[in-house]
């Protein structure tokens, strides 16, 4: 992490890092360069103003290792349940990043062909959810319209089938290799 964000809550009163309701919880006053490492380093944070007395900032599960990462960096140690947890996430994921995981989730059309993208024939789709990465985001921009569909309310996208291949060689550019299985 950058040296500006070294120690940053150093002196600060009532600051803290919890999980709560499956979210992970930063508690702090305000402070322009706390929330700007949040922006810059913590992948799906977000400002929650239904937690805390004035709201507070919110990153999934996933983002745990990397927050309390960040969080040591500015000059806190995470509580031992905390710590703990955020183990066991990089355990989950294999020692990578849990907040640099993309799901997908196929459905084949073995038995009818289905006309899910343009009214061109399909064996089926996948479809992508991840924490936001505008890397990623560039990356699955790179097929060509009619072989993906971005859906706002649930955040996936859904690919056809047939652009797999496409898609992983896009991803690689950016540092995502799908494990063997894939």
């Amino acid at each position: 992490f950058p040296a500006e964000y070294r120690n940053a809550f150093r002196g600060k009163k009532n600051v803290n890092l919890y999980v709560q309701s499956g979210l992970v919880v930063w508690q702090f006053a305000f402070d322009r360069t706390i929330m700007k490492g949040i922006k810059e380093h913590i992948k799906g944070r977000a400002w929650n103003p239904n937690i805390g007395i004035k709201g507070c900032w919110t990153c999934p599960l996933e983002s745990l290792p990397e927050a309390c990462a960040l969080y040591e960096h500015m000059g806190r140690t995470p509580s031992t349940d905390v710590k703990k947890r955020a183990q066991e996430i990089e355990k989950a994921y294999g020692g990578a990043s849990a907040s640099d995981a993309i799901k997908i989730v196929f459905r084949f059309s073995l038995h009818q062909l289905s006309q899910t993208f343009s009214h061109e024939l399909s064996f089926g789709s996948a479809t992508l959810t991840f924490l936001y990465d505008a890397d990623v985001v560039a990356a699955l921009k790179m097929l060509p319209p009619s072989q993906r569909n971005y859906n706002p309310v649930s955040k996936a996208w859904t690919l056809d089938i047939l652009a797999i291949p496409t898609a992983l060689e896009h991803l690689e550019t950016v540092g995502y290799s799908p494990n063997t299985e894939l």
